[in-house]
């Protein structure tokens, strides 16, 4: 509830709950491959070892034509909560800003042939160092050609902090599910040097 997450999207996404710890439960075509673990009490988080590296909630990104990129498991539950079920987050979390890649994100790798095909991904990382690196590295990966960002707007501000909300699920719990809903609907198409898009330029 602190979260902004309502019981129907917990049981969307099939989480589960033990002795105040929450687990998000990885499947691949209705098979738990990997748990991520976080206790409810403080920001505490681990997996299992030898857990397979998919991106959480894969199986809601099959047959999809626009399918929105996150960070983190409650940044997933966030958009799936104001009605986007199509969202899927790494398993690692953000690689630190310069670092090579390819453990942390071997998620991509594996993930590879569900989302190929995707025309449209929406990337909504945090607003942070190393967000702005996975973003840069998904660009990379999917082609700017069909890549489209989220950007929080100075004003959406954390009213305990003053600074500018981080990310998915801090705009939930701060301003609610319409004004998360339009930021996504308001995604912004990757600049692609020497070309515009119709979308980039319709206000003018």
């Amino acid at each position: 509830k602190g979260r902004g997450i309502s019981k129907a999207t917990a049981e969307t996404l099939k989480m589960s709950n033990n002795k105040n710890v929450l687990a998000f439960n990885y499947y691949q075509d209705g098979k738990i491959v990997n748990s991520k673990y976080r206790k409810l009490e403080e920001k505490f988080m681990w997996q299992h070892a030898g857990g397979k590296q998919v991106l959480y909630n894969i199986d809601n990104l099959k047959s999809q034509e626009q399918i929105i990129l996150v960070e983190g498991e409650f940044d997933v539950a966030a958009i799936v909560e104001v009605g986007f079920l199509n969202c899927g987050s790494v398993s690692q979390g953000a690689p630190n800003a310069g670092s090579e890649v390819s453990t942390k994100l071997s998620c991509l790798d594996n993930s590879a042939d569900v989302i190929k095909d995707a025309k449209r991904v929406i990337i909504f990382t945090d607003e942070d160092k190393n967000g702005w690196y996975l973003e840069k590295i998904l660009i990379e990966r999917f082609g700017a050609d069909r890549c489209a960002i989220v950007r929080v707007p100075e004003e959406l501000v954390n009213k305990k902090t003053d600074k500018i909300c981080k990310d998915a699920n801090e705009v939930l719990i701060e301003y609610g599910p319409e004004v998360l809903k339009d930021l996504i609907l308001k995604a912004v198409d990757t600049p692609i040097s020497g070309v515009r898009t119709v979308r980039q330029v319709e206000g003018q």
